[in-house]
């Protein structure tokens, strides 16, 4: 049984068809789970309670911070995994990384366009999955993970030959600095690939210079884009 909570009692009756908390269930029948369609199944998801809890902790449930961790009533705030992180930054600018083993077995080449997510071997890294903790998967514990921000994590993803070259290669900023659109357009669509959402008028003011004659440069637009790396609304789950 779910309490009203949100916490699961029974954790033998928890499978991956057990429904959400607070979703109603008579909006969801026996009768057609199969029939049902995936995007009233999102859209039912989405607008659930549950999927919609705030990070921020109200100062009241702060002071018993093991209770409400215990009742699922505060979603953690937490940096994305370095696997997600990595392929989050390729699929932006259109790049890739290269993927070894130390271990020399002549089945080590991985496929330019796999992506970190999908490397069934532990030993097959790269400097940046390193730098991120991802997990050498030599105990299969979740512990054995170390999602700890650190400075050098910082100055990489801030000041890093390894992002600039994929900026200054990036494809996809290309074919987008090639549209020769009005920079509001432009800025909304670098806002849509980066963050998933269109810019403030806030944002757009700070962005775009104002003028006729103001530019921004290909040089700005990359500067920008880096900023938007940067921002932690990129970097975290939220």
């Amino acid at each position: 049984m779910t309490s009203s909570s949100g916490r699961n009692d029974n954790v033998q009756g928890h499978r991956s068809k057990t429904l959400p908390h607070r979703i109603c269930p008579t909006d969801v029948r026996k009768s057609d789970v199969r029939a049902i369609r995936r995007e009233r199944l999102y859209r039912l998801i989405l607008t659930s309670s549950v999927y919609q809890f705030s990070s921020i902790t109200q100062q009241a449930a702060a002071r018993d911070s093991a209770l409400t961790q215990a009742n699922f009533s505060v979603y953690p705030l937490r940096r994305l995994d370095a696997e997600v992180l990595i392929d989050a930054i390729n699929a932006i600018t259109g790049t890739h990384d290269l993927y070894t083993s130390p271990i020399p077995e002549p089945f080590t080449y991985i496929p330019r366009d796999l992506p970190a997510i999908a490397l069934a071997d532990g030993s097959i890294t790269s400097p940046f999955l390193a730098l991120f903790g991802r997990s050498a998967r030599a105990t299969g514990m979740a512990s054995e993970r170390d999602n700890q921000p650190v400075a050098a994590q910082w100055l990489h993803t801030l000041n890093s030959s390894h992002i600039q070259k994929k900026l200054d290669s990036s494809s996809r900023l290309k074919a987008l600095l090639e549209k020769r659109r009005k920079p509001q357009q432009t800025l909304e669509e670098l806002y849509l690939m980066v963050l998933s959402r269109r810019p403030s008028a806030e944002e757009v003011t700070r962005a775009v210079p104002s003028g006729k004659r103001a530019k921004l440069k290909r040089s700005d637009w990359i500067d920008l884009t880096w900023a938007l790396l940067n921002n932690t609304e990129f970097l975290y789950r939220h």
